[in-house]
This record gives structure tokens, sequence and C-alpha cells, in this order.
């Protein structure tokens, strides 16, 4: 089951806020969203019905559906490493210390693997060299 958070756009967020909200009440289809973001009064902030339709017609096939969530999750899971190397690059910028820098990024990094699959141990110490030594291009420049 996908997360609201996978998406990128906060309005399909709350669409999607609607999709599961729907699916806990009954049957979920293009009025019983729409009637939910009605009632939320977050129809217009997510483009009026005119938008719902157009995502439901190029909404993935069941079929295709494992996949689709997967590729939702991966997408978050690089967002996340994005927001993680911005952070990083301006602990490494502003004064921070090297060691308060690097627990940042080590906490950072492992509240995003908890929250994926797990990788494994040599892929993570990869990760963490990688980390430590753009930490130290960045404060050596």
């Amino acid at each position: 089951k996908a997360a609201p958070a996978w998406l990128y756009d906060h309005r399909h967020q709350q669409i999607y806020h609607a999709i599961l909200a729907a699916a806990d009440a009954g049957p979920v289809d293009l009025v019983t969203v729409t009637e939910r973001l009605r009632r939320s009064n977050d129809l217009d902030r997510v483009g009026g019905i005119q938008r719902i339709a157009e995502l439901a017609d190029c909404a993935p096939s069941p079929a295709n559906l494992k996949t689709y969530i997967n590729d939702l999750r991966d997408a978050y899971g690089k967002r996340q490493l994005l927001v993680l190397a911005s952070e990083m690059t301006a602990k490494a910028s502003n004064g921070t210390t090297f060691p308060e820098a690097l627990a940042h990024v080590e906490s950072g990094l492992l509240a995003v693997a908890n929250e994926h699959e797990a990788p494994q141990e040599q892929d993570i110490k990869s990760v963490l060299r990688a980390v430590v030594n753009r930490m130290e291009e960045a404060v050596a420049n």
C-alpha cells in the first residue's frame, strides 16, 4: 500500500487521502472521491473535478499496480536523499562541526533506510563513505 507522502505533488497527496478515506467507508469512484474533497473544502485546491477526472483517466492498470507502487516508493526515497544531501551541504558550510554534521547525516540515512527496505550492511557502509567524502570536499572548498 502506498503512503500519501510518496507522492511528490501535495495536491495528489490530498487526493490520495480522500481515496483512502473513501475506501474505508465503501466503494471508491470518481463521485465518492470528489464528494469527500468537496466536504473537506479541498476540491478547488486540488484542481477541481476536471483534475480528478484527468487523474482517473491516467491511473495505472491494476496489472501494473505493484510496479507503480515500487516506482513511487523509489522516487520518494530518492527525494528524501536529496533533502538529506542539501541539509548535509548546509551543515558542512555553516560552521557546524564535522562530528555534528556527520551525526546528522548518519541519523538521516538511518531514518530513510528504516522507512524503506533495509539495504545490505555493505551498501550502508558505501553510502556513509560517500557522504563523508562529499562532506570533506564541501568543507575543503
